[in-house]
């Protein structure tokens, strides 16, 4: 199984055993992956329902505490009034319930070995400017530089969106071109080369990420390589 929808534990059939074949078909789905180092989607759809869940459980507390109630008897020994549920505690919410808390610490597993394979790889992973950096560095270039012949060429734009509590930053990559790594095309050359086909960067930010441990390049290298940009754009200031 790919994927689950994000309210895959209390949509539709609530039958516990069913839900329990979806989650383990999709864990193994994804540990495959994990195995290929293919860490995305995968790890992101892990902690989206790993908090889900968890949201699930705070919401049924609180709903819970929200029972009407009425007095059953008096406790003596602390002095105070005993209540008893005046709704059924045995219902859908009850099986649904039990399905999250058998689920938490399954994801919770698998998401743990997604980001110890996570850590591995950024710890592999190194990234630096070409050239002098411009005050302006919301938008420039990143080449990858891997495993592959291939030098990966993306324009990137960084913006920020902000909620009701809270600021983000989320940069866009868009695949440029590729150049092949041999004695013309350096760092500096590909720079001076981008310059000329793209006028309308007049003086682009260029960082470089280079590896030298084979990861896809989809699935695991560009996805942490952006987060590694975002996270170096916002301490340059």
């Amino acid at each position: 199984m790919s994927n689950l929808s994000n309210n895959w534990f209390c949509d539709g059939n609530a039958d516990f055993e069913y839900k329990k074949y979806l989650l383990l078909a999709y864990l193994q789905y994804v540990n495959r992956h994990f195995k290929e180092t293919r860490l995305y989607p995968g790890l992101a759809e892990l902690v989206n329902h790993y908090r889900n869940l968890h949201h699930f459980l705070d919401s049924k507390r609180k709903l819970d505490e929200g029972f009407p109630k009425q007095v059953d008897g008096i406790d003596m020994n602390k002095l105070r009034l005993v209540y008893k549920k005046v709704l059924k505690e045995e219902n859908i919410l009850d099986t649904i319930e039990h399905l999250v808390k058998f689920s938490l610490p399954k994801i919770k597993s698998y998401l743990d070995n997604g980001k110890e394979i996570y850590d591995f790889i950024e710890d592999n992973l190194r990234l630096y400017a070409v050239g002098i950096v411009p005050m302006r560095k919301e938008e420039g270039y990143m080449i990858l530089a891997g495993h592959r012949k291939d030098l990966l060429v993306y324009n990137y734009v960084m913006s920020i969106f902000s909620t009701a509590t809270d600021s983000y930053r989320s940069l866009q990559t868009k695949f440029v071109k590729s150049y092949k790594r041999n004695l013309v095309n350096t760092l500096p050359n590909i720079k001076t080369d981008l310059l000329r086909s793209f006028k309308q960067l007049p003086n682009p930010a260029t960082y470089v990420v280079e590896t030298e441990i084979n990861i896809p390049v989809r699935e695991t290298f560009l996805p942490i390589a952006k987060k590694m940009l975002v996270a170096h754009l916002m301490q340059a200031g």
